[in-house]
């Protein structure tokens, strides 16, 4: 389970929504994930990034690994709660922090 504990773009808007399947909110307020787990953050007028709890991590550092869209170096991964922060700049371009490795990459446009 991992968790946003920021997120930074242009218009400093944001929505968050996705979850267990069947079981998808808008704006869910708890960690993210288990394993299978997907949300969209979306970034009105911009975008949008695709997170996907794919459970053990089994290459690389930290024990467990999250799929994200448009990542250019694999996987975001971490080890024990997962804490990630997300900055989004006017390009489109991506970068997340905080756990065993960052990443970067491009968002998908609208």
């Amino acid at each position: 389970m991992f968790r946003l504990i920021s997120v930074s773009a242009p218009s400093s808007s944001y929505v968050l929504l996705g979850g267990p399947k069947g079981k998808e909110v808008v704006g869910p307020l708890s960690s993210l994930g288990p394993q299978g787990s997907s949300y969209i953050l979306a970034f009105p007028g911009l975008g949008y990034i695709k997170l996907e709890d794919v459970g053990p991590n089994t290459s690389g550092p930290g024990d467990w690994a999250v799929k994200v869209s448009g990542s250019t170096n694999g996987d975001w991964t971490y080890g024990g709660e997962g804490l990630a922060a997300v900055s989004v700049d006017a390009s489109g371009n991506y970068s997340i922090t905080g756990g065993a490795k960052g990443i970067s990459g491009k968002i998908t446009y609208w």
